[in-house]
């Protein structure tokens, strides 16, 4: 229980930490912290934490590597119109593609201790966290289907932005330079896959964009005072595709 804490910016980062801690918040986002914990910092320390959580992503239009399994993957395929209510999941597979020194950003000198002595530096972004997963839309950005016997075969190159979201508005160059790619900018991801289909059998292969989350928090840093925390955000950094094989033979 968080008791008798100052109104500091210490006592707000030890009770965020704290609600933080046990939940599953890397893995799916802040929308998994646990609300009375944060109702209790607010009321310990005057600061408006809850209202400032709100960055969310929609759960029922994303995938969880961390979360699914073969059937959750079959069931939102076919929810989303992808494949026939009849159809398999045959495999599926996450490609990872490493980033070009293009869209790296060095953060060597990057500042985000908000205990640093420096003075002035005005809204940063500090506690970067990167998810444990990947996740990936129920909406592929490709389908390719073939008859056995013979092989199924997908190469797919796609332009794809990297997003991000904030509670509190922060130039996007500080963003970028604290979670360590471009945020905001259009890459272009390739990649591609071959699979056997067996005799008399009619296969799907859909290649779906590929995400990492990076969460963080924005804090400023004033002239004068203590840094006070500001709001959260989170940054998604395509990666590479995920591949699902479908068996969408018609029914007899």
């Amino acid at each position: 229980m968080i008791v008798n804490l100052k109104r500091s910016v210490f006592s707000v980062s030890l009770a965020l930490a704290l609600c933080l801690s046990g939940n599953s918040v890397f893995a799916e986002g802040p929308k998994e912290v646990d609300e009375n914990c944060l109702q209790k910092v607010e009321q310990t320390t005057g600061k408006p934490i809850l209202t400032n959580i709100g960055v969310q992503d929609d759960a029922s239009s994303r995938i969880y590597s961390s979360a699914s399994n073969a059937n959750i993957e079959e069931q939102k395929a076919k929810e989303a119109g992808v494949i026939p209510k009849h159809a398999k999941l045959v495999q599926s597979w996450n490609a990872i593609t490493p980033p070009s020194n293009s869209q790296k950003i060095s953060n060597n000198n990057r500042l985000d201790d908000r205990f640093s002595p420096l003075l002035c530096r005005g809204l940063y972004v500090t506690n970067v966290r990167k998810a444990s997963g990947e996740w990936w839309p129920v909406t592929p950005v490709q389908s390719d289907s073939a008859w056995g016997p013979g092989t199924l075969s997908m190469s797919v190159t796609k332009s794809i932005s990297s997003t991000y979201s904030v509670t509190r508005s922060i130039p996007i160059e500080k963003i970028s330079v604290a979670v360590g790619f471009s945020v905001g900018t259009t890459l272009s991801v390739t990649d591609g896959t071959s699979k056997p289909v067996p005799s008399g059998r009619l296969y799907q292969v859909s290649a779906y964009p590929l995400y990492r989350t990076t969460y963080f928090d924005i804090w400023n840093n004033p002239c004068f005072g203590s840094d006070t925390y500001e709001g959260n955000g989170w940054a998604d950094e395509p990666v590479g595709f995920h591949f699902s094989v479908y068996d969408i033979t018609p029914e007899s």
